[in-house]
């Protein structure tokens, strides 16, 4: 019942998205996002998406010329009839775009204080989803960004391949994440190791050679002293 601002409401639901993409990425789907499946860190308020209990994963049968197969088959339709996909709610197969409808679902509920749609009991819910076009959301939330608004629109759009993926919404939630620069970069592990290896040699040298400056600096001496061939020290180590 409450419309949450809407600079939070980019951030929460660009986070998730966010966190879906990397799930996506791998080829798992998780079947179930809804607002009790989504944690704000305290402190800073960062979203973090929990219970993967249901979720789509591919596995490969090899390359005995069997075809793939989902842990969750399809025609069955797990979840939570408020947030479904309409592929889920018809227990169609699942995508990486069913779960971009679900999180347009928690958008929406958060924008207008209200889910987008309504009912008494699990199947009407899934019918509605199915055939039922959602509300305006600028109706219901006149001072919403046109563009804000457009994009939850076509997260909740009917067909999965006219929604965005994970990674595009992610990318026009949170337009910062576009300057994240991955640190230490992947692949430079051997490099890393060298470096590691290279800075104990010269922290070793330096010890060292402090050591060596301070033994001849501490001993009295009327002979010049030479270090190495290379420079001269007289008197208490100044050099000649």
């Amino acid at each position: 019942g409450v419309k949450v601002p809407a600079a939070r409401v980019r951030r929460i639901v660009g986070e998730v998205a966010s966190a879906l993409a990397a799930a996506h990425a791998r080829e798992l789907v998780h079947r179930d996002i809804k607002p009790a499946n989504v944690m704000l860190e305290k402190g800073t308020e960062r979203a973090i998406v929990l219970d993967f209990g249901i979720s789509a994963a591919l596995v490969k049968r090899g390359d005995s010329g069997g075809a793939d197969t989902r842990l969750t088959q399809k025609g069955t339709s797990l979840g939570t009839p408020q947030y479904m996909s309409p592929e889920q709610a018809a227990g169609e197969d699942v995508t990486g775009q069913s779960d971009v409808y679900s999180l347009g679902v928690v958008a929406f509920e958060l924008l207008a204080g209200r889910a987008p749609f309504e009912a008494t009991n699990p199947m009407a819910l899934a019918a509605a989803h199915i055939k039922d076009a959602p509300p305006d959301l600028l109706t219901l939330r006149p001072d919403l960004d046109s563009t804000f608004s457009a994009l939850v629109g076509r997260m909740l759009a009917k067909k999965a391949d006219e929604r965005p993926d994970s990674s595009e919404g992610a990318r026009a939630l949170l337009p910062s994440a576009h300057a994240l620069v991955e640190w230490p970069p992947p692949g430079l592990e051997r490099l890393q190791g060298d470096m590691a290896r290279a800075e104990r040699w010269l922290e070793g040298t330096m010890v060292l050679l402090l050591g060596l400056f301070l033994v001849l600096a501490l001993q009295p001496s009327l002979e010049p002293v030479t270090f190495v061939g290379l420079v001269t020290l007289t008197g208490f180590g100044s050099l000649a």
